[in-house]
């Protein structure tokens, strides 16, 4: 910033940039998705340390926030039981007499719902933004690139039989 913008315009667009690195984006997240499967599924999760293994196909559901300080994606990585199983208990059906459009539609919702929430969350720490419609990949052997941010993070988390990740990427605009 040039040295004749007054101080009180730097801070009235939001955090700076340093502040990105001092938040608790591993709390945000955990704490919002088990919160997320607790009303919305009934089913009781936990973040785990160690690292899994999804098989493929799989569901990816992102969205994005953006704002005057901050942008980012927020992304669940579900294998196709991990999907059916919860698309299952949010549609009150049989796994496997959901159809892919079904559960696309529930990976997204369920993405919406988070993301909303982990939105909040940034917005309450002074990072101001606004959140993306859901984007669901569905397929096999894909990636998504996350080059260019300043933080990201993979949590994972388990339920049962149910495995699987949500990563956080984040960068101070």
């Amino acid at each position: 910033m040039g040295a004749d913008v007054p101080v009180n315009f730097i801070v009235s667009c939001g955090k700076l940039m340093s502040d990105i690195n001092s938040i608790d984006l591993r709390g945000i997240v955990s704490s919002v998705i088990i919160n997320t499967f607790e009303t919305m599924l009934d089913m009781r999760i936990e973040a785990i340390e160690s690292e899994a293994t999804l098989s493929w196909p799989r569901f990816v559901s992102q969205v994005g926030v953006a704002g005057s300080s901050v942008i980012g994606n927020i992304c669940i990585n579900l294998d196709m039981k991990g999907a059916s199983m919860i698309a299952g208990a949010m549609l009150g059906a049989e796994e496997d007499e959901l159809e892919i459009s079904e559960i696309d539609d529930v990976v997204g919702e369920l993405s919406n719902i988070a993301g909303g929430s982990i939105k909040s969350s940034l917005c309450d720490d002074g990072f101001i933004c606004r959140l993306s419609i859901p984007s669901v990949t569905y397929g096999s052997d894909f990636k998504f690139d996350t080059v260019g941010f300043d933080r990201g993070e993979r949590l994972w988390f388990k339920c049962q039989e149910l495995v699987f990740f949500v990563e956080i990427f984040i960068k101070a605009t």
